[in-house]
């Protein structure tokens, strides 16, 4: 995608249509990389703000699989708050 300043995001997909990772413009790595379940739904997503430093946000759901914990912590394991 390119935004009005000619700035280009890269989106990158799995085979089965879930959003993979994105790149921002100049950007010489992937910012930010998503996992996902058994299920589909998403379990991790990783924002990096270098090639080699990120934070990281679990999502956990309940049986009838409704989000309900969210969980961010540093590259080093170290929770959010």
């Amino acid at each position: 995608m390119t935004d009005p300043r000619s700035k280009v995001t890269t989106w990158t997909y799995n085979s089965d249509g879930t959003l993979w990772k994105k790149k921002y413009h100049g950007q010489a790595f992937d910012n930010i990389v998503y996992t996902y379940n058994a299920v589909g739904k998403l379990a991790t997503r990783r924002f990096y703000s270098s090639v080699s430093t990120f934070v990281q946000t679990a999502y956990t759901y309940d049986d009838a699989g409704s989000w309900v914990v969210e969980q961010s912590t540093t590259m080093t394991g170290r929770p959010l708050t």
